[in-house]
């Protein structure tokens, strides 16, 4: 027993398989099978530079031919990113493609990201973005206000300034996600100045009449969850209300005027038992 334990070797890593292994197999600080100190081969396995991928994939797909998806998943990557770094091994084209999309952030004139793609470059550079999340005043708030109203001829509402409750293909909150940063949030309004309407007087403007937004009390919300279940043979999901429809809330404000979603579907009547994701009730 005592000869066979010495006969093992002092190294815990194993030899790295063909198209490269991630994680060895234990140990810290010994040596490997080269001579090498194993934290450092864990550090140069795991951290390779985009130029060390991009030739063990053409040495994967050049002479052998294997197909991208192969090539992923030897190398711990996706697709996607294998075809990338065979088309463009150094990064120059990338680098180049992100520079000619470059914006120019309009509090301090540096150059904004132009990696959102042909425009796409955000309003404010990051560090600009960052201090206006921070930092929006009752003045900001009011100008943020004009600037909506001149840009696209309507006072802003909660909806543009809150795309979480706003309903698929909502025109208002399609701009605000489109320029990070540039706006504030709804709940930030409400909070500086009272509320929405109060900041669109106070920027002066006329509030939009509510005409025919629904309010969601929570007998409206019920009844939204029957007829769905009686449209659809089953209750809805978290997932199927994410965001608010033509026909019935935003999950976020079930859980805001009745309470947990289960609750909720209890108090509809259309859950005899657990209900998770998309599974039918009963």
């Amino acid at each position: 027993m005592a000869a066979d334990h010495r006969s093992r070797p002092s190294t815990t890593f194993t030899r790295m398989p063909r198209g490269g292994s991630r994680t060895p197999t234990g140990g810290s600080g010994g040596r490997d099978s080269r001579g090498g100190r194993s934290g450092g081969s864990r550090r140069t396995t795991e951290r390779s530079s985009r130029a060390e991928r991009a030739r063990e994939i053409t040495r994967l797909r050049d002479p052998e031919g294997l197909p991208f998806r192969e090539i992923a998943r030897r190398l711990g990557l996706a697709a996607s990113t294998a075809q990338i770094y065979y088309a463009d091994p150094d990064g120059a084209r990338q680098r180049r493609r992100r520079e000619r999309y470059r914006g120019t952030c309009r509090a301090c004139g540096r150059p904004t990201s132009g990696a959102q793609g042909r425009g796409k470059a955000p309003a404010y550079c990051a560090y600009c973005s960052r201090r206006r999340r921070r930092t929006w005043s009752d003045e900001d708030v009011l100008a943020a206000v004009r600037d909506w109203h001149a840009l696209t001829g309507a006072v802003p509402t909660v909806l543009n300034w809150s795309p979480a409750h706003a309903p698929a293909g909502h025109a208002g909150a399609k701009l605000y996600r489109s320029e990070p940063g540039r706006w504030p949030s709804a709940a930030l309004v409400a909070r500086r100045l009272g509320s929405f309407p109060a900041a669109v007087r106070g920027a002066g403007l006329e509030p939009r009449p509510p005409g025919s937004r629904r309010r969601w009390t929570e007998d409206r919300i019920v009844a939204a969850i029957k007829a769905w279940a009686n449209r659809t043979g089953s209750p809805p999901t978290r997932a199927q209300w994410t965001r608010a429809g033509r026909s019935h809330p935003a999950a976020s404000t079930v859980y805001r005027v009745v309470g947990p979603w289960q609750q909720a579907l209890l108090k509809a009547g259309v859950l005899n038992g657990p209900a998770r994701g998309g599974r039918r009730a009963g």
